[in-house]
């Protein structure tokens, strides 16, 4: 096994791990969605310990498939030195993205919610809203990559 594949391997293990657990945060939070900036008073600690892993996890997924797996990948096709939008464009061209647009607003959404204001809950309410149809479609589409990387790699 080649170094690079050994490397894509292990970073589909850790990105496993944070698709799981974001799963899991998702089933505890999913009753809470859409989110009211007045619902969160009413929280538990456990229920808001949920949303942050849910937002982490997420987080943690769409940074190491964007950075790590998506590099070893277009790497291993020998497309090499590509600016990151370079590589979006050549993922959704082989059809492995469903658009380059849809990879930066999921980022931009991480972004977002990595720089939110904990206590100013109209904000971070609206980037849970927001960002919730993309932990679900990040989810299925990890399920879809981890099988097309199983396959042709």
């Amino acid at each position: 096994m080649t170094d690079t594949s050994a490397f894509l391997k292990s970073f589909i293990q850790v990105a496993d791990t944070h698709a799981q657990r974001m799963q899991i945060a998702l089933t505890h939070t999913a009753e809470l969605f859409p989110i009211q900036e007045t619902t969160w008073d009413q929280l538990s600690a456990e229920q808001i310990s949920m949303l942050d892993m849910l937002t982490t996890r997420f987080g943690k997924l769409q940074d190491i498939i964007g950075s790590k797996i998506f590099p070893l990948m277009l790497n291993m096709l020998g497309e090499n030195d590509l600016s990151f939008k370079d590589k979006l464009n050549k993922l959704e061209k082989l059809k492995i993205i469903k658009s380059a647009q849809w990879w930066m607003k999921a980022r931009e959404l991480r972004n977002q919610i990595a720089h939110d204001y904990p206590d100013n809950y109209e904000i971070l309410s609206a980037h849970l809203n927001d960002m919730l149809p993309y932990i679900q479609e990040l989810a299925l589409f990890w399920m879809e990559l981890k099988q097309y990387v199983a396959v042709n790699f």
